[in-house]
């Protein structure tokens, strides 16, 4: 039988020889049960509370598995015979992880996706397939599978992916943010996969996976050299979690694949519209930003969307190019390692979370935001333009603290620099993709055109109306020559009407969470939007935050305390896309 060790979110787990054991004797196994005293707390989120919405968003991050059988499955996935210790690596917002620890010394790691993370049985074939991509055409740097299953009618109970661990330690526990090293390994992996067209947009599965039409069709497009992979892997249906949200998981939609990108756009604004028809008037579908406004409304606005969108689309064909790339590309989907004896550089042992993975168009690809600096993250310094020098204070007037702050944010502005003129060099596109406000713009259209309900019709209003007041303005937004005048309009009325709302229906809420998370923020604590913060965290966030809402109530006159109730950010009941399950 396995013992448990405490979890030790992402970082290195060590042999049963070392480390702190923390004590979960007060969890008792029920009776015949395969889990050992203490495995409560591997079955339920111990890492994240909530500060509204507990019951439901815990509810949905449960996993009733059979963690004896787990362990079976990682032991003979490495030839061991007995896996000794469990341990609890990390949670995220859509999975748990495991590390296996065995007795032949070998460590793995097993992923179980939560309900809420995308559909079932795709999600998981297409996760491995694309990591088997990778490895194989790319030798990318992302864990070797090992065992997995797509079904839940396993000994385990529930989907998994078992794979090497990677050596080192998630550069979100990095001191001093992303190192130098990384960026060349980081970038040249963005620019081999921008590299190479696919010939649809879709996610990627291996060929016995999808239906035998799908198999006919060709993986690479058309001229672009055949290889190993050409005959192993295929584009079935997209596992994008925008089409399987609650009950779209059950909706008769289009999910792909798409061999063109009008039929791309197309499918996610229908997929929205035929979920508004049938689940707007519900009690859930009320609880959205989206019942401020009726269901003909919203529809009216996505059919806007539909006639502006061929206008207003990239015309260098380059752009839509379909393009495998990792959406979510944050510091702790990076794994940097370093040995000490003998010390060696930095180097990148891995990218991990490929889960939810799909090919799109080029013009979709976003600035990852391991390297990404704001305006917003800077006290001291401006950000250009064209890789310019930002704007600094002077030093004369500044103290050793906040010089060394300088100092920080001009390493962090630095790395971003290095990395997006790596990119511009090899692949302009791209880096146009990244970087091009008109390419911003389009993916906010695309985004909020499948979130037109849960997050407020204005801000798809707001994003159409700014495309018609700058279409056939200047090189980033010329007129299309099939389209001599914009294909939609506003009128003034319009115009002011849309504004006035996206301050009332969304604006001033988001505003109020802005100024919650920074005021938490001074404390050390991180609140996310869907009211997570670190378990440890929970009772001082929930003092804070009652002292903050009480501070702006005193401050408030009857009105303003009704305002304030109903758009509070932490209210019981409060819509979050989070918390939509995907089965």
């Amino acid at each position: 039988m396995f013992k448990l060790r405490a979890h030790t979110l992402l970082r290195s787990a060590k042999p049963p020889s070392s480390g702190r054991i923390r004590s979960l004797s007060q969890f008792l196994p029920p009776e015949n049960s395969d889990h050992p005293p203490g495995a409560e707390s591997l079955l339920s989120c111990t890492v994240w509370r909530w500060l509204n919405n507990e019951a439901t968003q815990r509810s949905l991050r449960r996993l009733d598995f059979n963690m004896q059988a787990l362990c079976d499955a990682g032991a003979k996935a490495v030839g061991a015979t007995e896996c000794e210790t469990i341990t609890l690596l990390g949670e995220g917002g859509m999975d748990r992880l495991f590390s296996l620890y065995m007795n032949n010394g070998v460590e793995v790691v097993a992923r179980l996706p939560f309900p809420i993370a995308g559909p079932q049985h795709l999600m998981t074939r297409s996760e491995v397939a694309t990591m088997d991509f990778l490895r194989t055409r790319f030798n990318a740097l992302v864990p070797k599978v090992l065992a997995w299953q797509a079904s839940k009618d396993n000994p385990v109970g529930c989907e998994y992916v078992i794979m090497e661990r990677c050596p080192g330690e998630v550069l979100a526990f990095q001191e001093g943010g992303a190192p130098r090293a990384l960026l060349a390994e980081v970038s040249d992996l963005q620019i081999k996969l921008a590299a190479v067209p696919f010939s649809q947009y879709g996610s990627i599965y291996y060929k016995e996976d999808v239906s035998p039409n799908l198999q006919s069709r060709p993986f690479y497009a058309e001229g672009f050299p055949e290889d190993e992979c050409s005959e192993r892997f295929r584009i079935g249906p997209s596992v994008e979690r925008r089409f399987y949200r609650s009950e779209r998981a059950h909706m008769r939609t289009d999910r792909g694949p798409w061999r063109d990108v009008s039929s791309y756009i197309r499918a996610i604004a229908t997929c929205e519209m035929n979920w508004i028809r049938s689940c707007a008037d519900t009690p859930q579908g009320r609880m959205q930003l989206g019942h401020h406004h009726t269901p003909a409304q919203h529809i009216s606005a996505l059919e806007k969307w539909l006639r502006l969108a061929p206008a207003i689309l990239p015309r260098e064909p380059e752009f839509h190019a379909p393009t495998l790339f990792h959406p979510d590309l944050h510091p702790a989907n990076i794994m940097p390692t370093v040995t000490v004896h003998p010390p060696s550089p930095i180097a990148l042992s891995g990218i991990i979370d490929w889960q939810g993975v799909a090919i799109r168009p080029l013009f979709e690809a976003i600035m990852p935001s391991a390297f990404e600096v704001t305006s917003s993250d800077l006290k001291y310094l401006d950000l250009t333009r064209d890789f310019e020098d930002p704007h600094m204070p002077d030093a004369d007037n500044l103290n050793a603290a906040k010089n060394s702050l300088v100092e920080s944010e001009l390493k962090r502005v630095w790395v971003m620099y290095k990395f997006l003129a790596s990119i511009k060099e090899a692949r302009p596109a791209l880096y146009t993709a990244m970087r091009d406000p008109s390419m911003d713009l389009l993916r906010q259209a695309i985004y909020f055109s499948s979130h037109s309900w849960s997050d407020g019709l204005p801000n798809l209003e707001r994003v159409l109306m700014i495309f018609c007041e700058v279409y056939g303005d200047g090189l980033n937004h010329p007129t299309h020559p099939d389209y001599p005048e914009c294909p939609i309009s506003f009128s003034q009325k319009d115009k002011e009407r849309i504004e006035q709302e996206f301050e009332t229906v969304v604006g001033l809420e988001m505003r109020l969470e802005g100024i919650l998370q920074n005021l938490l923020a001074r404390v050390n604590i991180k609140l996310h939007p869907d009211g997570r913060v670190l378990a440890e965290d929970f009772e001082a966030a929930q003092k804070e935050a009652m002292y903050i809402r009480a501070d702006m109530e005193r401050l408030a006159d009857d009105c303003a305390k009704g305002v304030l109730k109903r758009i509070w950010p932490l209210r019981e009941g409060k819509f979050v896309t989070s918390a939509e399950s995907c089965i």
